[in-house]
């Protein structure tokens, strides 16, 4: 199990959960002490999902990168985009990391993190996440839509919007919706006379969990096709043709969940609770090369095992 993933969607549907608590709804539209201290709370908690998003994408890919090391393909015969992104850019992306620390923690970070970066010239090759976002304090489009072109995937966004599409969860524009979650991040960050409305929020974690899982499908999937070909020019083949496969598991009514087959076949078989559905259905999804999403009673993916 990827302890990025676990920690991300269960913040995330804690998140959901603080949405229908009364401390965050204003009561009317005239000015009041418990509608300042909603808003503060609402831009708070959409401050706190961006920041969960960059952990996730920034913590998924150092496990996903850490099975390349495995791969038969050698860290030389990456395109130079590949290799810049595990020197250049993580040199980059290490200084500025440092730069956010405290300066008693800034030797120690980097004593135990620039040996990670060396590591990339050792045989095999040891992958590092420090190119992710090497410059600012923030993530931005680019550096999502960057993120599953590094192995190979085009047309990042337009692949992301595709995968959310494919596990059940449209969306007209998610660039944009991306877009609209960093204004909102960095107006309740900076701005006290933010005020993010209830539905707009409900809109922006939406956002943080399907940019997190299409990002984590793509990547994965990339990577799998990457440690699975002898050679670079073979794994591209694979991933320009290949789709993600999924497994789903669906909540009831009764708070059992049931194992679909890929493509929402069949059910497979119906679990007491989440816990053990997780447990139950991995196993299969690994052997079968399949994503495994979870979904709720309203049909929205809320997890990816």
């Amino acid at each position: 199990m990827s302890n990025a993933r676990d920690n991300f969607y269960k913040t995330i549907a804690l998140m959901r959960s603080l949405q229908s608590d009364a401390s965050f709804i204003d009561q009317g539209i005239a000015p009041s002490d418990h509608n300042i201290k909603a808003r503060i709370l609402r831009n708070g908690l959409v401050v706190s999902a961006f920041s969960l998003l960059e952990t996730y994408l920034e913590d998924r890919l150092e496990e996903a990168v850490a099975s390349l090391s495995s791969s038969a393909i050698p860290y030389s015969s990456f395109p130079d985009e590949f290799r810049n992104f595990f020197t250049v850019q993580a040199v980059q992306g290490l200084a500025n990391r440092l730069k956010f620390l405290d300066k008693n923690d800034k030797l120690i970070y980097a004593e135990q993190n620039i040996s990670s970066i060396a590591r990339i010239l050792s045989n095999p090759s040891s992958y590092n996440k420090f190119g992710f976002s090497p410059n600012g304090s923030n993530i931005k489009s680019e550096d999502v839509r960057d993120l599953p072109k590094l192995f190979g995937v085009k047309n990042g966004w337009f692949q992301l919007q595709t995968v959310c599409s494919e596990i059940g969860a449209s969306r007209l524009a998610l660039s944009n919706d991306f877009e609209n979650f960093k204004k909102a991040r960095n107006a309740g960050a900076h701005d006290i006379g933010s005020n993010i409305a209830s539905l707009d929020l409900d809109t922006h974690i939406e956002t943080a969990l399907l940019v997190g899982i299409s990002s984590d499908i793509s990547i994965s999937n990339a990577i799998e096709w990457l440690c699975r070909s002898h050679t670079h020019a073979l794994a591209m083949q694979h991933i320009s043709t290949n789709r993600p496969k999924y497994k789903f598991l669906v909540e009831r009514g009764d708070g059992r969940w049931a194992e679909y087959g890929t493509g929402n076949a069949r059910i497979i078989k119906i679990y007491p609770d989440f816990e053990n559905a997780k447990r139950g259905a991995a196993t299969r999804s690994r052997q079968q090369n399949t994503h495994l999403v979870a979904k709720d009673l309203s049909l929205r993916p809320v997890f990816l095992i």
